[in-house]
Formats: C-alpha cells, sequence, structure tokens
C-alpha cells in the first residue's frame, strides 16, 4: 500500500515537474527588440503553466498592433512565443473622403515600428476639398509603467460645409500618459493652437451665416484623459469595457477661455451558443462645452458619423421638419450595435485580414444649452456595415444609414 501511495505520489510530481515553465523563447520577431515583447509577459518565471495568464499575455502582445499574429504554447520547461510582424514601413496613398467636405488627395508615410521598438512616425500631406499636413511621433512606452511620450505638429484648413468661413488652424501638441494597475490609463497633453476664420465669398450653395468674419482664436490647450479599460482584445473585443473622461480646458490669449467634456462608456457582450457567435455592444457619450461666447467652429452636427448615422452633416440636406435639431454644443448620444464574422481573420504575407458585418441603431439629442435639451427633438437612425479589419491599420468601418424620413447617407470612417 505505502508503495502504491509513493507511485502515485511520483506521478503527480512528475506531471507538476513537467507542466513547470522557467524560461522564455521568442521567435519571429526579426525587427522588433525582444524587450517590446517580454515587457508584457506577466506570467510568472519559474511557475507552473497557466494557460490564462498565458491567454492576457497573447493579447497585451497582439495588441502591440506590430503582429499579425501571436502563439504562445509551453514546450517541455519553456515559455514558448512565436510572432508574425506585420509592415514596418507604410506608404499611403491617400483618397480621403470626408462627409460634407467631399474627396482629398494625398500622401502619407507611417513608420509602425519604428527602431524596432513599437515607436511610431507619422507623416500626412492632403489636398482637395481641405488642405491638411501632420507629422507624429509615439512611444507608447518610453519609461515607467506604459509611459508614453506623443508630438504632433499639424495644420488643416478647409471650408466650412455649415457657415460662409474658411477655417484655418495650426499648432503642436506634446504629451506623456501612464497605466495605474491593469485598467487605469492616464494621459496628459499640452499645447498650442491658432484658429483663423475668414468670410467665404462663394454663396453658391445656401449655408448659415455668420456676422463676425475675420476673427482669429489662439489657445494654450490642457488635455486630461483618463480611460478605464477591461476589454479583452483591444482592436477587436468580444467582452468588457471602456470609459473614457477627456477635460479639456483652452486658456486664451487674448480671446475667452473655454471648456470641453467628453464622457462616454462602451460596454461589449459576446453572446455565445448561437451561429456566428455575435457581440453586441451598447456605446453612450456626453458632450458638453461651456457657451460663454461660444465661437462658430465649436458647433457640432449630431448627424453623420460621429453620432447619429442616417443624416448628412450638412444641415441644409436634411429634411426640413428636423434639420434645425441636428447642430448644437451639447449633445446626448446613444448607439446599439450587433457584429459578428463574416470573412474570418488570416495572415496573408505577413498582413492579418478579416472583415465583419454589423447593424446599427443610433440615437440622439443636441442644443446649444444644457439646460435646452429636450427627447422631443431626439432623432434616429439605423442601418448596417462592414467592417474591415487590417493589422497595422485598425478596422475601417462602411456604413449606410437610413432615417425615418427616407433618406439614406454612406458614413465612411476608421476606428
Amino acid at each position: 500500500m505505502i508503495f502504491k501511495y509513493f507511485i502515485i505520489s511520483l506521478l503527480i510530481l512528475s506531471n507538476l515537474l513537467c507542466s513547470i515553465v522557467s524560461d522564455i523563447k521568442i521567435t519571429g520577431n526579426s525587427k522588433t527588440h525582444d524587450e517590446i515583447i517580454l515587457r508584457e509577459i506577466k506570467h510568472p518565471m519559474p511557475a507552473i503553466y497557466d494557460s490564462t495568464k498565458s491567454r492576457e499575455d497573447k493579447e497585451r502582445i497582439y495588441n502591440l498592433g506590430i503582429f499579425s499574429n501571436v502563439q504562445i504554447k509551453q514546450i517541455d520547461s519553456t515559455y514558448h512565443i512565436t510572432v508574425i510582424e506585420t509592415f514596418q514601413y507604410l506608404p499611403i496613398p491617400i483618397l480621403e473622403y470626408d462627409e460634407g467636405h467631399g474627396v482629398s488627395f494625398g500622401v502619407g508615410l507611417a513608420y509602425l515600428n519604428f527602431r524596432g521598438q513599437n515607436e511610431q512616425l507619422l507623416f500626412s500631406l492632403v489636398r482637395g476639398t481641405s488642405y491638411e499636413y501632420y507629422f507624429d511621433y509615439y512611444n507608447p512606452w518610453a519609461y515607467g509603467d506604459h509611459g508614453s511620450l506623443f508630438a504632433q505638429i499639424y495644420q488643416t484648413e478647409y471650408t466650412s460645409i455649415n457657415y460662409y468661413i474658411n477655417y484655418l488652424e495650426k499648432g503642436f501638441f506634446l504629451g506623456t500618459g501612464i497605466h495605474k494597475d491593469r485598467y487605469h490609463k492616464y494621459k496628459c497633453v499640452i499645447g498650442h493652437e491658432f484658429i483663423l476664420i475668414k468670410k467665404d465669398e462663394n454663396e453658391s450653395k445656401i449655408k448659415k451665416n455668420y456676422v463676425n468674419y475675420d476673427s482669429s482664436y489662439r489657445y494654450f490647450d490642457i488635455i486630461l484623459d483618463y480611460r478605464y479599460d477591461t476589454r479583452d482584445i483591444y482592436i477587436d473585443p468580444s467582452i468588457g469595457r471602456l470609459l473614457r473622461l477627456i477635460i479639456n480646458p483652452k486658456i486664451g490669449i487674448s480671446t475667452n477661455h473655454r471648456l470641453n467634456v467628453d464622457l462616454s462608456i462602451r460596454n461589449y457582450f459576446k453572446i455565445s451558443n448561437i451561429p456566428l457567435d455575435p457581440i453586441v455592444s451598447l456605446y453612450s457619450k456626453l458632450v458638453f462645452k461651456s457657451t460663454k461666447n461660444i465661437p462658430v467652429f465649436e458647433n457640432l452636427s449630431l448627424g453623420g458619423e460621429d453620432f447619429v448615422r442616417g443624416y448628412s452633416p450638412v444641415f441644409e440636406l436634411n429634411n426640413k421638419k428636423i434639420k434645425n435639431n441636428l447642430e448644437g454644443t451639447q449633445i446626448i448620444y446613444q448607439n446599439i450595435e450587433l457584429q459578428h464574422t463574416l470573412v474570418e481573420r488570416k495572415s496573408v504575407n505577413g498582413i492579418e485580414l478579416g472583415a465583419d458585418i454589423a447593424y446599427f441603431f443610433d440615437l440622439g439629442v443636441a442644443d446649444y444649452k444644457i439646460y435646452s435639451l429636450k427627447f422631443n427633438n431626439l432623432i434616429y437612425g439605423y442601418g448596417c456595415g462592414l467592417r474591415l479589419f487590417i493589422s497595422g491599420l485598425g478596422v475601417i468601418n462602411f456604413d449606410i444609414g437610413f432615417n425615418p424620413y427616407g433618406d439614406w447617407y454612406f458614413h465612411p470612417s476608421d476606428d
């Protein structure tokens, strides 16, 4: 009997020893430095192999956005990580479509894994219905616990789609961010922006008149950005929650001070045990702006890709019954969306490609004062769309929205 228990004990001990991982091996990263992957690993070493922690490590590595495939396996006592790197350089011929403004053309260059350390350099120049350029630098982990650094220089110029004004904005921003624990993320950005508006003499289209032409605005910006993020895979979540609060004080230089506040919550729910494993998401957003001497460029359109789809951001193109309800500085918005796989993701020459189809219902209300928001002015839209996933670029959306007045609009966008 003692011998029997001894044998059983040896077998149990042998199984435990076989399931222990004590070192890490990484393969497939010809450009990316090992440290970029190692700092995402939370599985203890040496320890018994934990499949849950391994899955979490896989998600963190995948969410770096520089790999089209990530696999983690236990091979003997080794924690074996295999990655496939996506493209590093991305020359971009830009065909940009903006609702209301139309089509612009340009060129861009993205260096998505600069120096093999997951740093990003982005440059873009666009001409057409709008003129813009920007240069971005981003390092998601420069110090501490995900201590990030960000810098941007930019200029944008266009003619308003709703007012007889030409708009010019240019400036720069510098920022940093940190993580606290697993889910809490903080970012602080400071910068300077200069805005110039002039009268547009082209009166070939019906627009709202704006009398305070040829005005300039200069602000010192502070952007405080907090995120509570429990999503399983950030770039393609199936469960979890994202809460985001953005507080943006604009300190006026020879102009009025401003304050903008955005609060949004998105919840994801996976529906199991039915075909296609659909995902339901609920998205709520509140936008509030200080209203004292508010400049016209702070006005927002409730209709279009950013809020209620099925309407045009050009006010005059919408049904006359509701076009006066489509503009404001205070917005309450709600969305419900069901999404499922159309084409399974696959790696093609180092680029992961896939497609989902989505069905959505949007509703919202807008006005110029918080106390003026009235739910009898609420509008709603509905429709369906395509979600294209391209590793390194993220998700590109193509939506068709309908409204109860018999109109429909095409809404392309990106996440």
